[in-house]
């Protein structure tokens, strides 16, 4: 989700290569298929860190 206007954070522009179905999918979704990408990116990110904390631990 976008935070409300004016607290927004700028992306940096990235080139970045993907499978053409995964480009196709998220833009099927229409408008802010850029912001989806982006928080499933993150979205993965964090499910990393939380794995890597719980091998640690174990």
């Amino acid at each position: 989700m976008r935070p409300p206007h004016g607290e927004q954070t700028r992306g940096v522009p990235v080139s970045l290569r993907v499978d053409p179905d995964v480009l196709a999918a998220d833009k099927a979704g229409g408008p802010g298929w850029q912001v989806r990408m982006n928080e499933a990116l993150a979205a993965g990110i964090a499910r990393g860190k939380r794995r890597s904390r719980a091998v640690k631990r174990g």
